[in-house]
């Protein structure tokens, strides 16, 4: 994901002049901007932390601050990832627009990605979703060969930025 800034909205109405709500990641008032810009590491950490609650360990920041899934690691639980990441983007508003910028970047790479995976043993890996490069797997993938995958592929520039598992199929 790109560095960026991310606003967040403030809608005052009659408020009185009550402060707004906190949300992951604002730094208003806490030496952030005075346009109550919010932090994108900030963000994603917030994220991470509360993937962390909801069981998903795996996910870590790395040193750019970064999203990123230690997939052949403890702490990664394909079928609750789903219900994980709803609760997350829930309680976590920032990241929806994290996840919407420098999506066309983020899509080439899960492109490329993909096309690594199929060579390596996972030939009927799903093209990548054209507006956010998240994967839908059909059903749960064998770990062990998407583990492989993932040591093989998950490089700079090729990445898929997540997974979901299809709950109709």
């Amino acid at each position: 994901m790109t560095a960026g800034a991310c606003f967040a909205l403030v809608v005052t109405g009659c408020s009185g002049g009550k402060e707004a709500p906190r949300v992951a990641g604002d730094q208003a008032g806490s030496g952030g901007t005075k346009s109550g810009q919010q932090d994108p590491r900030a963000i994603r950490q917030a994220y991470v932390n509360c993937m962390h609650d909801q069981g998903q360990t795996g996910l870590s920041l790395d040193d750019k601050g970064r999203i990123v899934s230690k997939s052949n690691e403890a702490g990664n639980d394909v079928t609750g990832y789903n219900q994980a990441a709803k609760i997350c983007d829930a309680k976590v508003p920032g990241m929806q627009q994290e996840r919407a910028k420098g999506n066309a970047k983020i899509v080439e790479g899960a492109r490329k990605f993909v096309a690594c995976a199929r060579k390596n043993g996972m030939p009927d890996m799903a093209d990548p979703d054209p507006n956010d490069g998240t994967v839908v797997f059909k059903k749960a993938p064998d770990v062990e060969a998407f583990n492989r995958v993932n040591q093989l592929c998950n490089k700079e520039g090729q990445q898929i930025p997540g997974y979901k598992l299809d709950q109709a199929g």
